[in-house]
């Protein structure tokens, strides 16, 4: 590798040094990672406008490979300017000529997509592989599918009847297709048809499918044991040899006695770790699996604990658990013995093989119906391009070039790639056999240029490890040379790092399939905007819906399961973004104007939001018409759902064939005819016994009766027009037909009178055209045409709508990141992103792999048994890691969309789930840099992802950002906000009140002319009013726990007096108690609103070994700590010191124990430490001398005036209402002192938890708790002076997990 000298850069020079590099560097291969926005495509034409100007190269002596034809036709724009720019500033005539000579070559240059180019060799060198040039390209998905299946069928037929045949496709039929259909087996064969068909040699591929099974003896030395399993198992074990390192060292400060007990086992467990790393460095699988399979674990001691053992022995467990987890994971794909193992992956091997000839079969047949119909895919391009450059040499086992890729490395100076990251293995041949990269006697000429963190197309079969593998080669000097532009012109300094503050502790190469560090991070290159950098205004922010109906993940994806992202959340995330998208346009909220070089009010046309999938479209658009918000919303496969599309179709079919009901009926309520339900009823009346709704019309027709003249004359003119339309069928081509039913029903004219009437005229020429394309291919005629929207529709193949684009739109835009790949946009809402990662693919009985064949069940079909494969679990670990790893770089790619402002929108299932599963994170990662690998695994979504990064506080020594999680804002938006909006929506039918006749009979009324007397009076009785419709709506006797809500800091809607508790009528928030109050009965599942039984369940308690096993929630701990207070006694600690509490309070629970009230793993929960803080301070040495005085559980119920309750919810006219109304309150006071000297002291003890890691300080947390309690506490302040005669003179809160008490003081007076 001989690389050139670069010429010296201008001191003036717009280019930084690596892309001045990138423009000028010659003599080699030369890759160039160049990172979002640092603009890569800038520096491609550069490059080429160079070796025009330097006489490197003409422009039909370089092969620019674009991934789209747009690209492809916007380089070409822009090379234009560039020549004719260079064209006026020179003066020399020589130059001039070359120059003026090169734009002219440059409409028919080789800047083109691969496929594009593919073609143009198929069309001159076709001679080679004696192929028809005259073929049709088969761009058609929908067309392409049918003929997929059509295929299928006949083959099918065809094997059915071959002797050969019969018995293995009645076996591989009864194993993926039991069921009355074929598709199982259908989808698999495609499946395997695909995988193959992205590979350079695809009967190879297939060939070899089954090797791995049947020869599994030699399993240890393939590639899938050695570069997936085996360092996957390594790295297992060996973070559990560090885990039970961690926990032997912690024994140091156990008692001698609690050592000696726990030592033995953890040495034990240590050994037999050893021992397994030792079995793993050799090849004997079965060794492996032996060992693997005697794999033990002790029961951990049990028995009395010293107090000051217990908090340290908790710590020492729980680091042995996760090294036991991490052994199980290992474990659990050895579900049989390594001898049923060869034995089932023996038998899955011979299924593998008749799958590989079904698929050879398949691809012969499915070629043999392309060339009878003379047309071909994308794919057959690339594989006919590679037999014409390089026939495959049976005898040598591989490629040899051709005379035409000869031609070609003679021609092209250099192959330029764009975007060489989302390529595939075939591309990638192709591209070597047109540049020198096979060529040992010329210098490289191949340059490509790409992001592997933007590598997102892995459905089309992209392969990003052919990027990553010339990374890593060309890094060291192997094959090339490598350029990295890690300047990004495109961002703000708060989006950059962000961005990097994420993915520097999300992605390595053992999880992400790379390393980001300091060369993967992005460099902030534009520093113009303004305010400049870093402003709390561009803040990173988090707008999260709190979501009592929140997914629950994939089963194997909960150990980190934060629930968002449910279909029910997508409305309300919608509603977020539009009402935030209002506030701030009407706010006028400034952004920075590339162009004009200052601040500016943002516009819509600013916002853009973007999401995993299509899915959110529909909601967005419904949410976004009902706030007036204008919405560009691309590809929403909603085409043939539009009524005017539907008519038309409803036409289609009566033209076909009359004697359909539905089609009829559409058309003749329609603008084709325009009868009245009225009318359409008279019909079915007059002739009841009719058989299709089109005979009965020709027999009204035969009626003479004075009520339907005009019913007649209508269906007369019609019936003609039908019968004439028909016989137009018969004679003209369906584009003809399609045409002349415009222009005769003004259809056109009609539907651009209409809302959205533009959008509808576009439609229906696209509709037109897709009538042409049809045509144009192997269909014919109108039944045809018929069958084939119905076959699109009946496999929800809907067709996009097509877009009205027009300059200066203000409109938001929503679409899908995929959509977004290369754009830029100001304001960006990343929506969804609670969206569980789809995963299916690996769920299956088979999981394919392009690198390492088929996974297959064996499946015992006499037997009805299934047996699972080793080999595909091995298969589903690598394909699990490819998905997620093309998630991590789906996130990249639209974190980096956004230049100024960033707004991340999911659900989550409530914010102390959040900040739980944060506190796990931060536990597991300790002082690393990367987060926790089985938790980054285990995640399940974007937002479980970007959480889990934000959780880390400061900046790490090893980061390369100083992005800090300060610049975060979280914002939760409560269920019952939103609740009544969701209610409202049309789209959301399911969450509206079963009494929506009574609304929808209102709205009825109020848009009609009341005439009748029926009309007058249900007008009346809609407008009645009834005095005490509030008082209707609210229960009269309720709880302390119900009524506290309503005075929660920030306020709580968990308890309105607007919603309906009758049973059935209760909403979602009423079945969230999340509350730890409210603890003992959502774990006994009670699931009702105020109306509900308070001391009944409807369901049993686990059983104990259940229950022993469990890990308990703080909000159970929280249960167990209040009931030790409530039952400990007091005057039994009288006279002891502080030092003696916990022997003390130990005898007494010993004694519960064995009484049965709590079980040994319950008391074990309990913090020990808060209860005898509590006792060693002032109130708790109070307790304990006045124990005589201390009185527990004073139940009460008293009377309040409903309108001094409810003051803060309702407005003055609403209170008016309530006046002189009382509700009756009830609770129960847990405990109070009446001391001899007159004072009255309330008690009540909190388990609310300490949040070190929180936002809040922990005097801010305690001022929290103190609000939230208020109320509660002045209800019972209240109670307990009513039943004693006397005030209360003071309210403490004892918080138990802050080791606080606490006095409550500004208690509300209620008279």
């Amino acid at each position: 590798m001989t690389l050139g000298t670069l010429p010296a850069k201008p001191l003036n020079s717009r280019f930084n040094d690596s892309q001045w590099e990138a423009i000028h560097q010659r003599g080699s291969n030369i890759l160039v990672s160049a990172s979002a926005g640092s603009g890569k495509t800038t520096v491609l034409i550069e490059r080429i406008i160079n070796h025009l100007l330097t006489h490197y190269a003409n422009m039909d002596q370089l092969l620019v490979s674009t991934f789209t034809e747009a690209a492809a036709s916007e380089m070409k724009a822009r090379m234009e300017n560039r020549l004719k720019q260079a064209v006026n500033q020179t003066a020399d005539r020589a130059e001039q000529a070359h120059l003026v000579s090169q734009l002219q070559l440059l409409p028919a240059s080789h800047i083109r997509t691969l496929h594009s180019f593919c073609l143009q060799v198929i069309q001159q060198y076709f001679y080679i592989i004696d192929f028809d040039p005259s073929f049709r390209l088969l761009t058609d998905e929908t067309q392409k599918s049918l003929l997929y299946q059509e295929v299928w069928q006949e083959l099918m037929i065809d094997l059915a009847q071959d002797p050969d045949w019969q018995e293995k496709l009645f076996h591989l039929l009864a194993q993926f297709s039991p069921g009355p259909s074929d598709q199982g087996l259908y989808q698999l064969i495609l499946d395997l048809y695909q995988f193959a068909s992205s590979h350079p040699e695809p009967q190879v591929w297939l060939s070899q499918l089954a090797d791995q099974a049947l020869h599994f003896e030699d399993f240890a030395k393939t590639g899938l044991y050695q570069a997936v399993l085996l360092p996957e198992w390594q790295a297992s074990l060996s973070h559990a040899h560090h885990l039970l390192e961690q926990a032997l060292a912690g024994l140091e400060s156990l008692t001698d006695a609690m050592i000696s007990k726990i030592q033995p086992l953890l040495e034990a467990e240590r050994s037999q770790v050893q021992d397994l790393q030792s079995v793993l460095s050799g090849q004997d699988l079965a060794q492996v699996f032996a060992l693997f399979q005697q794999v033990s674990f002790d029961r951990w001691p049990s028995g009395k604990k010293a107090e000051e053992d217990k908090e340290l022995l908790e710590q020492v467990k729980a680091l042995r658990d996760q090294a036991k987890e991490q052994i199980e994971r290992v474990r659990q794909l050895m579900v049989l013995d390594y001898d049923t193992t060869v034995y089932v992956e023996g038998q899955a091997g011979a299924s593998i093989q008749d799958l590989a000839h079904l698929t050879l079969e398949f691809r012969q047949a499915l070629w043999q119906a392309k060339v009878a119909q003379n047309c071909i895919d994308y794919n057959d391009l690339e594989h006919l391009t590679l037999d014409i450059l390089a026939p495959y040499d049976a005898d040598l086992g591989q490629r040899q070039p051709s005379e035409a890729a000869l031609y070609y490395q003679e021609l092209f100076r250099e192959v330029l790639v764009d975007e060489y990251q989302d390529i595939n293995d075939i591309q990638a041949t192709i591209l070597s056999f047109l540049s020198h990269e096979r060529r040992q006697d010329l210098s490289g000429n191949l340059f490509m240029v790409g992001d592997v963190k933007q590598s997102i197309y892995g459905f089309r079969m992209a392969e990003p490890s052919l990027f990553l593998a010339k990374y890593q080669a060309y890094q060291e000097g192997n094959g090339g040379h490598l350029i990295v532009l890690d300047a990004n012109y495109r961002s703000r300094d708060e989006i950059l790092q962000f961005t990097n503050f994420v993915f520097q502790r999300l992605m390595d190469p053992g999880f992400g399939e790379m390393q980001y560090g300091a060369m993967e991070s992005l460099k902030t290159g534009n520093h113009s905007f303004l305010p400049a950098a870093p402003d709390p205004k561009f803040d990173i922010e988090f707008l999260l819906y709190e979501s009592s109906a929140a997914d629950e993940g994939e089963p194997e994806d909960q150990d980190l399961d934060l629930n968002q992202g449910v279909e029910t959340s997508l409305e309300a995330e919608a509603w977020l973004i539009g009402r935030d998208i209002q506030a701030r346009v009407q706010a006028g909220w400034q952004i920075y104007d590339k162009e004009l070089g200052q601040q500016r009010p943002v516009t819509y046309q600013d916002f853009v939001i973007l999401s995993s999938t299509r899915h959110p479209f529909q909601p967005v658009k419904q949410v976004f018409e009902q706030l007036g918000i204008p919405l560009l919303s691309q590809n929403v496969e909603n085409y043939f759902q539009r009524q005017e599309i539907r008519l038309m179709l409803a036409l289609l079919k009566l033209i076909d064939n009359p004697h359909q009901d539905i089609p009829l009926v559409a058309i003749l309520r329609s603008h084709f005819v325009g009868l009245s339900d009225e009318q359409l009823s008279q019909i079915r009346i007059r002739v009841p016994n009719s058989g299709s709704f089109y005979e009965a019309c020709q027999q009204v027709l035969l009626l003479e009766e004075a009520s339907l003249i005009a019913l007649q004359e209508s269906l007369t003119t019609f019936m003609d027009k039908l019968k004439e339309w028909r016989q137009l069928a018969q004679r003209v081509d369906l584009v003809t037909l399609i045409w002349t039913l415009y222009q005769e029903t003004y259809f056109l004219d009609y539907v651009a009178g209409l809302d959205q009437g533009d959008q509808r005229q576009a439609n229906l020429h696209a509709f037109y055209e897709r009538v042409v394309e049809f045509e144009a291919g192997n269909y014919k005629g109108l039944t045809a045409f018929v069958g084939f929207i119905e076959q699109i529709m009946a496999h929800d193949q809907d067709l996009a709508e097509p877009l009205l684009l027009s300059e200066d739109q203000n409109f938001v835009r929503v679409m899908t990141v995929h959509a977004s790949k290369g754009l830029e946009f100001p304001f960006v809402y990343l929506m969804q992103t609670g969206k569980r990662f789809n995963i299916q693919d690996t769920q299956k009985v088979y999981v394919p792999s392009k690198r390492y064949g088929l996974g297959l069940d064996y499946l015992d079909i006499k037997h009805q048994l299934q047996y699972p494969s080793f080999i595909k679990e091995a298969i589903k670990l690598e394909r699990r890691g490819q998905l997620k790893s093309e998630e991590m770089r789906k996130l990249y790619v639209a974190l980096t969309r956004c230049e100024q402002k960033l707004v991340i929108v999911g659900s989550v299932k409530s914010q102390d789930q959040v900040q739980t599963k944060q506190e796990q994170v931060l536990a597991a990662t300790g002082q690393e840099l990367v987060m926790n690998r089985a938790l980054r695994q285990g995640a399940g979504s974007w937002l479980d992802w970007l959480l889990m990064a934000t959780a880390f506080s400061g900046r790490h020594l090893q980061s390369t950002t100083d992005f800090t999680n300060d610049q975060v804002r979280l914002t939760y938006v409560a269920e019952a906000e939103l609740l009544p909006l969701l209610k409202a929506s049309a789209s959301r039918p399911w969450l509206q009140d079963d009494q929506n006749w009574l609304a929808d009979l209102k709205l009825t009324v109020d848009q009609h002319e009341v005439t009748s007397e029926v009309g007058a009076f249900i007008q009346s009785l809609l407008e009645s009013h009834y005095d005490y419709g509030l008082a209707s709506k609210t229960s009269s006797y309720q709880s302390v726990s119900e009524l506290k809500r309503l005075y929660e800091e920030p306020h709580n809607e968990k308890l309105s007096h607007f919603t309906d508790r009758r049973p059935g009528q209760i909403s979602w928030d009423w079945l969230s108690q999340e509350d730890e109050e409210r603890a003992e009965e959502a774990q006994i599942g009670q699931k009702a609103g105020i109306q509900s039984i308070r001391f009944t369940g409807d369901t049993f308690q686990a059983p104990r070994f259940v229950r022993e096993r469990q890990a308990y929630t703080a909000a159970q701990i929280g249960t167990f700590t209040h009931y030790v207070m409530q039952q400990l006694d007091f005057s039994a600690l009288e006279g002891l010191d502080v030092s003696d509490y916990p022997a003390a309070i130990q005898e007494q629970a010993q004694a519960w124990l064995a009484a049965g009230f709590m079980e040994a793993s319950q008391w074990e929960a309990v913090k020990l430490a808060s209860i005898c803080q509590f006792l060693a301070s002032d109130l708790g040495q109070v307790l304990i001398k006045q124990a005589k005085s201390l009185h527990r559980e004073q139940a009460f119920s008293y009377r309040l005036p409903a309108a001094k309750l409810f003051a803060r919810q309702l407005g003055a006219d609403q209170l008016q209402e309530l006046a002189g109304s009382q509700l009756l309150v009830h609770g129960v006071v847990d405990n109070y002192l009446n001391l001899p000297d007159g004072r009255l002291i309330l008690i009540d003890y909190k388990t609310d938890r300490y949040r070190p890691w929180a936002s809040l300080t922990k005097s801010a947390q305690i001022d929290q708790i103190v609000d939230k309690y208020r109320f509660q506490m002045s209800l019972y302040a209240r109670a307990l002076s009513l039943a004693k005669g006397k005030q209360v003179t003071d309210v403490y809160l004892v918080l138990l997990d802050f080791d606080q008490v606490v006095p409550v003081t500004d208690l509300y007076d209620f008279d």
